[in-house]
């Protein structure tokens, strides 16, 4: 790992870490948070899944998801 790809990944993770300080609800948390996440990385779509009991899961939080996603 190049050193700019570390200064990529620990801005990275700062972003996050300073969201996640920002809020205290769970559900107004994630979906900051995964828009954060999509800004600093680039990438234009996503979602966070929860998992609570196996096959059971939850889609919490998603971003610009094509209509075929929804």
């Amino acid at each position: 790992m190049g050193n700019a790809d570390r200064v990529d990944e620990l801005f990275t993770l700062k972003t996050i870490a300073e969201t996640l300080n920002q809020c205290v609800d769970l559900d107004e948390m994630l979906p900051s948070v995964l828009e954060k996440l999509l800004q600093v990385t680039e990438l234009k779509t996503g979602w966070i899944f929860l998992v609570k009991d196996r096959p059971h899961y939850s889609c919490v939080a998603d971003h610009c998801l094509p209509p075929a996603l929804e």
